[in-house]
């Protein structure tokens, strides 16, 4: 499969979120001679990374970004997978990047951001059914990729989970201070860089750049703040439900946010039997992020991905009650 023709699903992928697209802008896109579509460029709400010309096509990553961020802090991975042959689509989740700063959705919404992620798969597999699709999410979106592979798993190939675990180190005094805040005014957003930001990364530049990057997100509402740690422990129960999607769980031994202990046990409670656990050794909380990732956690990943690429999974809807 080259690039021109996985061009048309990448192309009906976007439409879901309603983008148009310009006619001049699909030659560039097609040569892949910028691998990035960047928001001001398509009014997008999400970016995209093609492999050139002379990659061949592996498969898809849909990339969800972690608590605060946008799409575009997969740039370096985004571009670092193409040249391995793999397309990435990071969408920037409601409530964050292009959303926020549209006013179009800005609050955080996790559960309509559960069903984005849903439509992009079937985008994806309606027009391509033997191509693997992988999601891969960080942190907050390692959670929605956990929720989206089992609530929806026809479709999802592969899960790669990182850092998903609702559980952080302070918790109960975090969790004390956004209820007090509740009180007093529910929807007054509040600064979470130092529960956030300066627990996430340790490097003071990419502190800076993080805080700097205006699609960037640092002032949420408590009553935002409530929603995502009742997602974030509702996805670590749902790991239970995740029965044939194979699954990789990722955890930095460094994480001073996540208890990588926490990440450990939400690893034992997926069901699937093809299942596996990284831990990485001098990683911090953002593994697959910019300025995070290494060239070995790459291409461990890459191994994982090439044990997984040619079995695209066949399940059946699962009924619920």
């Amino acid at each position: 499969m080259d690039v021109a023709s996985n061009l048309t699903t990448l192309l009906k992928l976007v439409i879901v979120f309603g983008i148009v697209i310009t006619t001049q802008l699909l030659p560039s896109i097609a040569a892949a001679t910028d691998q990035k579509m960047s928001t001001s460029q398509l009014g997008s709400p999400g970016k995209l990374w093609l492999p050139s010309k002379s990659t061949s096509l592996r498969g898809v990553l849909i990339c969800l970004h972690g608590f605060g961020l946008n799409a575009s802090s997969f740039e370096a991975f985004g571009k670092d997978a193409a040249e391995r042959g793999f397309a990435c689509f990071a969408p920037d989740i409601r409530g964050f990047g292009y959303w926020r700063a549209s006013g179009t959705h800005p609050k955080l919404d996790l559960a309509v951001s559960v069903e984005d992620v849903r439509s992009i798969v079937k985008a994806l597999k309606a027009n391509h059914p033997d191509m693997p699709v992988f999601v891969l999410g960080e942190s907050m979106g390692g959670a929605i990729a956990i929720t989206a592979a089992s609530l929806y798993p026809d479709g999802i190939d592969g899960l790669i989970a990182s850092v998903p675990s609702a559980e952080r180190f302070e918790q109960k005094k975090a969790s004390a201070v956004v209820a007090f805040r509740y009180l007093l005014d529910a929807d007054k957003e509040i600064d979470v860089k130092h529960k956030v930001v300066d627990r996430a990364i340790a490097d003071e530049e990419l502190k800076r750049m993080w805080l700097l990057d205006p699609r960037n997100r640092i002032h949420v509402s408590p009553r935002e703040l409530l929603q995502f740690q009742r997602f974030m422990n509702a996805a670590t129960d749902r790991a239970k439900e995740i029965r044939q999607t194979p699954v990789l769980i990722v955890q930095g031994c460094r994480d001073n946010l996540v208890k990588p202990d926490a990440t450990v046990n939400l690893y034992k409670r997926v069901a699937s039997s093809d299942k596996q656990l990284l831990m990485v050794g001098q990683a911090e909380h953002l593994i697959f992020q910019k300025g995070q990732f290494t060239n070995q956690t790459m291409e461990m990943l890459m191994a994982w991905l090439r044990q997984h690429e040619n079995v695209v999974v066949k399940q059946q809807p699962i009924n619920r009650k």
